[in-house]
């Protein structure tokens, strides 16, 4: 079974008084909704975002490495900058999108809308 859609067009006419008052807080907080309300994308978009750093993550380590064995470097940045900032920040991210996807599919699971096959 599919979902019927209609598309309704219409003229928005131009404001009649003023200004709007609804403060930048709330219209950011609407814009907010509006993007995590949207669907599972921009979950998808953080594991896409946490495996392009991870891959960061590998070249800058080789990069790393390659200097430090070359005698090139400050003592300390090698472990610092490859694996505590990048490898964890990468994994971080990467596990938040897991848990992500799981709550985007709880969350289509609980509009209880016919499936669509």
């Amino acid at each position: 079974m599919r979902l019927r859609f209609a598309c309704v067009y219409y003229a928005r006419k131009p404001r009649e008084a003023g200004t709007t008052k609804y403060p930048f807080r709330k219209m950011a907080a609407f814009a907010a909704w509006g993007v995590t309300a949207s669907g599972p994308v921009p979950l998808r978009l953080s594991a896409v975002l946490s495996l392009v750093l991870f891959v960061l993550a590998v070249l800058l380590s080789i990069s790393a490495l390659k200097s430090y064995f070359s005698g090139d470097v400050v003592p300390g940045w090698t472990p610092t900058m490859a694996l505590i900032i990048l490898y964890l920040g990468a994994m971080q991210l990467f596990c938040m999108a897991v848990i992500g996807e799981y709550i985007a599919k709880i969350f289509t699971e609980v509009k209880q809308r016919p499936r669509t096959e």
